[in-house]
């Protein structure tokens, strides 16, 4: 009797039938993980390359159990990927975004459209989201004209089917560790931050390849890359310790399916007023805080910052309301995003095989 009522009261309300119907999607596809499981995933979370030994020991586990549970949570689409945070920034790069609103798009153009932006070497976070916008996706570029490029080879073959777009420039970019997963605010003072100015590096092509090969698998250890460079373990060794005292490597990011642990992804973009640097960094300290707060990023465009979080919708309700009560004279307008699809996410382009510079 509820649910029918439910039902017919939702027909006036397009948002109470997408939320009613996500509820079931994530009821269907959520995975019931132990304590030990989200202990695992915290760990990982805190540093994607932690060892099975390492993280054993921490957990007075054996690394057969952690190595066999950690498989199981791939296995389950728990965990999608283990990214390396590379700081693109420093080789000359730029990212810019779009979001997009499409229109007469069927499913086969759509996943042709999808497949395209997925399979290009410049492209970077693919999102398929509800709300205002339907699409977000982007390039990396070495200037304007290189983005002018891009968008004009995608408008070629898409053009058709978007309705409008909001192009925004990547500013600075905060990454946050996931308290939720134990329950508890995880303030991280020495978060990734990739952004800023940047004094250019000039790299030789080896360690180019080397970046390629971790933006997607950080967890590769030195002797698969060996194999796979032709380079032997103590040069492999070096150059990572060289990008990493270069500030070319920065960290290491956990993807996750936030359904998978009957959570959403939501992304709220906005503008401000008033924002002087001691409420930008009373911001910044805020979201650090947050424990669903996954990302913040400062951007030039349509908005100055869009967060990212992973977390239920009554929790998010919850986070709204405090966070434009307690920054009311900052936010000048804002919007929320519903990523129902995180199709690509990278740090950095496929570098092309050429000496940087």
């Amino acid at each position: 009797m509820n649910v029918t009522y439910y039902i017919l009261f939702s027909i006036k309300n397009q948002y109470k039938i997408v939320k009613f119907i996500n509820s079931i999607h994530l009821y269907a596809i959520m995975v019931k993980l132990t304590l030990r499981d989200y202990k695992i995933l915290a760990k990982l979370d805190n540093n994607p390359k932690e060892s099975f030994n390492q993280i054993g020991r921490n957990l007075r586990l054996s690394p057969s159990v952690v190595e066999r549970r950690i498989k199981n949570l791939i296995k389950k689409e728990v965990i999608r990927e283990f990214k390396t945070i590379i700081n693109y920034k420093r080789l000359g790069w730029t990212y810019y975004s779009v979001y997009a609103r499409l229109q007469d798009v069927n499913e086969n153009k759509k996943k042709e459209l999808i497949d395209y932006l997925k399979n290009h070497p410049l492209s970077g976070q693919i999102l398929q989201c509800d709300g205002r916008w339907q699409l977000i996706y982007g390039f990396f570029a070495k200037d304007i004209f290189q983005l002018g490029e891009e968008l004009k080879e995608f408008d070629n073959k898409f053009g058709d089917y978007i309705k409008e777009t909001e192009k925004i420039i990547h500013i600075g970019s905060h990454h946050y560790y996931r308290g939720y997963l134990l329950n508890k605010e995880m303030p991280h003072a020495k978060e990734p931050y990739l952004g800023g100015p940047e004094k250019l590096i000039k790299l030789d092509e080896k360690s180019i390849k080397l970046l390629n090969s971790i933006r997607f698998n950080a967890r590769m250890n030195f002797i698969e890359l060996s194999d796979l460079l032709k380079i032997n373990i103590d040069q492999i060794r070096y150059r990572i310790k060289s990008l990493i005292k270069d500030n070319i490597i920065l960290g290491y990011w956990l993807q996750l399916n936030p359904e998978k642990l009957d959570l959403y992804f939501y992304r709220v973009l906005f503008k401000s007023k008033n924002m002087s640097e001691k409420n930008e960094r009373n911001l910044f300290n805020f979201l650090n805080n947050h424990k669903n707060v996954i990302r913040a990023n400062k951007v030039f465009g349509s908005w100055d910052y869009f967060v990212d979080l992973e977390i239920n919708a009554k929790d998010f309700r919850k986070f709204m309301n405090n966070f434009t009560n307690i920054f009311s004279n900052n936010i000048q307008e804002y919007e929320t995003l519903i990523i129902y699809d995180e199709v690509k996410y990278t740090f950095s382009p496929v570098f092309p095989l050429e000496i940087n510079g």
